[in-house]
């Protein structure tokens, strides 16, 4: 092997651990439920159930009650670092509304 080999093999090497790490941020997934007992366990929903998540719904506390409420805002919240706001749902028609005058003159 010559220099330019043994270069050109390290530059591959670092290529591909640099794809393996934006990869496995780009896939993290958002917590869906949030333990009540300790705030910072969560869990995404995917994959098997944490224990705690086990313990806690053995122990009589329901699904919805350890959902994290708002999810979808929280993540845009988080995203521009501002505080979650409420969105217009309704379809955008530009005719609605409208005052028409008669013009009968």
């Amino acid at each position: 092997m010559d220099i330019d080999e043994v270069i050109n093999e390290i530059q591959m090497k670092n290529k591909s651990s640099n794809t393996n790490n934006q990869n496995t941020t780009k896939n993290k997934k958002h917590p869906i439920y949030r333990s009540l007992i300790n705030k910072e366990k969560t869990w995404s929903g995917v994959g098997r159930k944490p224990e705690w998540f086990k313990k806690e719904n053995n122990n009589g506390t329901t699904i919805e009650e350890l959902k994290i409420k708002n999810q979808d805002e929280n993540k845009k919240s988080n995203e521009n670092n501002e505080p979650p706001t409420k969105t217009n749902t309704t379809k955008n028609n530009p005719t609605k509304n409208l005052e028409f005058e008669n013009d009968n003159s």
